[in-house]
């Protein structure tokens, strides 16, 4: 990108030198502004770094005050255009409160510290090519999450714990080898031709050594050399960069039987590649076992699923676990298939054979992808379908990796035990892991089992503290229509706290004997009261009436009405108003429960009472708006 400013800088003896810089500019324009779009941090660093450096390289070889100040305009001209309008990009560089805190609490600088914690462990030639996600991630610490860390946030870290040992010495050392033949600084003030050439497009070459630099910089702190589309644009930068003369001809040097012996293997490996396309030829690694995968899985498809073709995808897919061992997926596919051969297959001698197999390929994957939920909870459904009891320990597997929706999950398998009646002893001894899970499995436990299940549940939370509101109510409602009601009416009017989540149970009760009153005060001390809007009555109710007369849609005028109304104590023509507004499109929630309050103050507590049941049910809604 700082080679357009190279163009700039030329000499302007000519109107052409000018025109020749046109598209170098409109390229580093296009560049700056996807950087801005984008706002990555290092990415705008790299760029402003570039230049910079670019300039220096300039300043110090040119000697030209003239194109250093213009260079250096050109930076600060772009500088200063990023400050006044980088937007979302310029303010994650404000320094502020928590700035540190946000950078340290950044997930890759988490993954650099496990990185660091690896080299402890690391063999003496690493974990080797390929498998940096597979062994990285069952050895996390700090930067532990139920997501896999797919790289290590850095080229050269990501070589190291795959090489080695070795890498650490002979990566740098390599860097270093291949940045000295990059000599476009040098140049004498001879009339020769080698010195002529040295010197033609030396501003172009310090251009690309600026850009190449970043490249390896930009490598600390990120993967660009494992991007084809970052690592062919740094392979042009160095080929820009390196000398013309600086090397012999290729054709008198050994380097050129390297390069074609280097390109004798690749046109034998593309023909082994068109082979296993064309032929089934398997090649090795990871190409062959994509090639396994993808047959494996086609012979999965069958439509009539039946064991002889699991059969098929079994062995494609074992041959593809030979050339990648340390692929979770892998060994949770085979096992799904053995568990469906097992299931299926007309041999039933072999049943426990392949059910055996199948639960030794789920642990592999659990063990090898030792954070997500998901493949647990995918292995109880395979079980489901073919042998329900080894569900359970796949659940308790799935409760064990996220407790925090543990909830959630045993509620899907609470649903499963209604399919599977033969599940709900392990369910039941799986609701012991959390103490809120008790709650779930009274919806499935049996008349006989019910009452001792909920005085297991109160005797180990007296005050039930470990629930939260909801789970409360959840919980009287069990109670209201399984067990003792009158025990529980009398616990509830005894304890305050109580009340306020099982509140509608009592209230309920009242409605039935036709108590409205009570149940409508009932409701009101326990229903959230919505915001209602600030209105100022400067106008008389005859004016008000009059201008939703003729604005009958407009919500404001109609509010403002039954306001005034109900001030001057008009409580019928309120009730009216309020049910016309009630009927408009976008009226607000809170209008429920005005209605409420204005049925009672006409004494219908019946009607007032289901209208505030009615706002009850909105108020979460109203809560999420506000």
């Amino acid at each position: 990108a700082a080679a357009g400013f190279d163009g700039a800088a030329r000499s302007t003896r000519s109107w052409r030198t000018w025109v020749s810089w046109i598209p170098w500019a409109v390229g580093l324009a296009a560049i700056y502004l996807a950087l801005v779009q984008n706002a990555s941090r290092f990415g705008i660093l790299l760029f402003f770094g570039g230049l910079l450096a670019w300039a220096g390289f300039v300043a110090l070889y040119t000697k030209s005050i003239t194109r250093l100040a213009m260079s250096a305009a050109g930076v600060l001209a772009l500088l200063a255009a990023f400050f006044l309008f980088g937007g979302q990009a310029f303010e994650k560089f404000a320094f502020g409160d928590g700035f540190f805190d946000r950078i340290f609490a950044d997930g890759r600088v988490r993954i650099y510290y496990d990185c660091l914690l690896a080299f402890k462990e690391l063999p003496i030639f690493g974990y080797g090519l390929g498998n940096f996600e597979f062994a990285f991630n069952l050895g996390r610490v700090e930067s532990l999450t139920s997501e896999r860390a797919l790289h290590p946030e850095s080229d050269w870290l990501w070589v190291f714990i795959e090489l080695g040992y070795a890498a650490v010495f002979l990566l740098p050392a390599g860097i270093f080898m291949v940045l000295a033949r990059f000599t476009p600084l040098g140049g004498g003030s001879g009339d020769s031709e080698r010195e002529k050439a040295r010197r033609r497009g030396r501003r172009v070459r310090l251009a690309a050594v600026a850009g190449a630099g970043a490249f390896v910089l930009h490598s600390l702190f990120d993967v660009p050399g494992h991007v084809w589309g970052s690592v062919l644009p740094a392979l042009v930068l160095g080929a820009i960069a390196a000398h013309p003369f600086d090397h012999r001809p290729i054709a008198a040097s050994w380097s050129a039987w390297l390069f074609r012996a280097g390109g004798t293997f690749a046109v034998m490996l593309g023909m082994l590649w068109g082979a296993g396309a064309f032929f089934g030829v398997v090649p090795p690694g990871a190409v062959g076992a994509v090639f396994l995968v993808a047959k494996a899985r086609e012979a999965a498809d069958d439509p009539n699923q039946t064991p002889e073709a699991a059969a098929d995808a079994a062995v494609f897919i074992s041959r593809a676990i030979e050339l990648e061992p340390m692929r979770w997926d892998h060994y949770f596919f085979r096992g799904s298939l053995f568990a469906q051969i097992g299931a299926r297959g007309q041999d039933q001698s072999r049943r426990g054979d392949f059910l055996r197999a199948a639960r030794d390929d789920f642990r592999r994957a659990r063990y090898l992808e030792p954070l997500s939920p998901r493949v647990p909870e995918a292995e109880a459904n395979v079980w489901l379908s073919v042998e329900p009891r080894y569900a359970i320990a796949a659940w308790r597997e799935v409760l064990r990796r996220d407790s925090l929706r543990a909830h959630e999950y045993y509620g899907r398998m609470v649903h499963a035990a209604r399919e599977h009646p033969e599940l709900r002893d392990g369910i039941r001894s799986l609701s012991f892991m959390y103490p809120k899970l008790r709650l779930a499995y009274l919806s499935i436990a049996n008349d006989d089992e019910f009452g001792a299940e909920m005085q297991e549940i109160l005797d180990a939370d007296p005050e039930l503290k470990l629930f939260n509101a909801d789970q409360k109510a959840a919980f009287f409602q069990h109670w209201a229509r399984r067990g003792d009601k009158i025990a529980l009416l009398e616990q509830l009017y005894e304890n305050e706290e109580w009340m306020n989540a099982g509140w509608r149970i009592p209230a309920a009760e009242h409605a039935a004997r036709g108590e409205y009153e009570e149940a409508y005060i009932l409701a009101l001390r326990h229903v959230e009261r919505p915001t209602m809007p600030g209105l100022k009555l400067n106008k008389s109710v005859k004016q008000l009436r009059q201008e939703f007369y003729n604005h009958p849609t407009d919500l404001s005028r109609g509010i403002s009405l039954f306001f005034a109304q109900d001030k001057q104590g008009l409580r019928e023509e309120a009730v009216q108003t309020l049910d016309k507004v009630s009927k408009l499109e976008g009226a607000p929630g809170y209008i429920v429960f005005l209605q409420a309050e204005a049925w009672a103050k006409l004494e219908d507590y019946k009607t007032a009472y289901e209208k505030l049941l009615e706002a009850d049910r909105i108020a979460p809604r109203l809560r999420a708006e506000k």
